[in-house]
């Protein structure tokens, strides 16, 4: 089962997946590997978040279209 249908069923179709959140923990990852090389302040993050990077594409594009649509 996708994520798109797992959403809809755990909120009764209230809700639509549409993106993750992982590029967050990655970057977040690389400074704090920059702040133990001395690089940056891994002190001073802010995240703010938008919807960016979605997921899956839309239903009206294949995989590729999305890809190429940036």
């Amino acid at each position: 089962m996708g994520f798109t249908r797992s959403v809809q069923i755990q909120t009764q179709g209230k809700s639509h997946f549409v993106s993750s959140d992982m590029e967050d923990s990655g970057i977040l990852e690389a400074l704090t590997r920059l702040g133990q090389a001395g690089r940056v302040d891994s002190n001073r993050v802010l995240i703010r978040r938008s919807a960016s990077n979605y997921t899956e594409q839309s239903r009206s594009m294949t995989a590729v279209q999305s890809m190429n649509s940036g």
